[in-house]
């Protein structure tokens, strides 16, 4: 960075590259302070020199949000998703896949904020335009199918919750197979909400060919497969009696002119959210949906 810095200067779009790269490379090592020092000061100078609704702007606001998330600020990290939101759904409209990982950001956000209410409806949305545009049976519709559930089952609808979850598991078996990890992480879900209605018998007979699936070791991806649909939250999320751990949710490989709206990684840990909404707790404790996207997003010199 301090090449750019001596080079190009500190408001030319290489020396911001920079900033975003060496922030993203704190935030893994656990130093979100300095992190976030970074990204606000990346985000201060293309507020000033690109104007607020830039695409580079954008991404930085969600970097920024991310980091605040991550150290529990969920006001702060709150009011720059509702703007990156905001931006997004006059500049791209409301079905644009960018828009709706916003959406599913803020839905996660408020999960965290116990605002069961507003992430349903945020949800609810995004599930209504992939299921019209990607289709039934698209990874994406699928994860947002479970991060319904997830609200649905925190909420107190169990029979909603399940129905959805049904849904996802008889998708994954046709499509991935009974033993992929994927469809194994599906059938916990289900088996903690039949738990959760009393239906012993039905949670136990998941949860034991789940177990028998996992000894012989049959419950893996094949080579090259994401074991978990990617949203995007997406996602290891927060929530009463799960696993915290000391360190921020680690960010996906850097892609330096990658462009804001690309589908969301999953986080590897989070200490603010609880465990990823596929991998359910024993008891039957609901968990939330995806968290903000933690993709990190560079900014693209070519566009500013």
């Amino acid at each position: 960075m301090k090449v750019a810095l001596d080079t190009v200067g500190a408001e030319h779009p290489d020396t911001l590259t920079s900033m975003a790269n060496l922030a993203s490379t704190l935030w893994n090592q656990g130093d979100l302070d300095g992190a976030k020092a970074l990204e606000e000061k990346a985000l201060e100078v293309q507020k000033r020199v690109l104007g607020e609704e830039h695409p580079n702007t954008l991404s930085s606001m969600n970097n920024l949000a991310l980091t605040l998330w991550n150290q529990g600020d969920l006001d702060g990290a709150k009011a720059l998703q509702e703007k990156v939101l905001e931006v997004r759904k006059r500049v791209l409209g409301e079905e644009h896949p960018g828009t709706l990982i916003s959406m599913n950001n803020l839905a996660s956000t408020l999960w965290s904020q116990g605002d069961l209410d507003g992430a349903k409806a945020l949800q609810e949305k995004v599930l209504e335009v992939r299921k019209r545009v990607l289709g039934e049976e698209h990874p994406d519709t699928l994860t947002s199918m479970a991060n319904l559930a997830s609200t649905l089952k925190a909420q107190g609808d169990l029979d909603g919750a399940r129905a959805l979850e049904e849904k996802v598991l008889e998708v994954k078996k046709r499509v991935l197979g009974g033993e992929h990890p994927a469809t194994l992480s599906s059938m916990n879900n289900l088996a903690s909400t039949l738990q959760a209605q009393g239906d012993l018998d039905g949670a136990k007979a998941l949860q034991e060919k789940a177990l028998e699936v996992k000894k012989t070791g049959s419950g893996r991806a094949p080579p090259g497969h994401n074991a978990q649909p990617v949203e995007p939250p997406n996602n290891r999320r927060t929530a009463k009696g799960h696993h915290r751990s000391k360190r921020p949710a680690r960010r996906a490989r850097l892609a330096p002119h990658r462009r804001p709206g690309a589908a969301l990684r999953q986080p590897k840990k989070n200490p603010n959210q609880p465990r990823l909404r596929q991998k359910v707790s024993p008891s039957p404790s609901s968990c939330p949906p995806h968290p903000p996207d933690s993709s990190r997003i560079s900014n693209d010199p070519t566009n500013a």
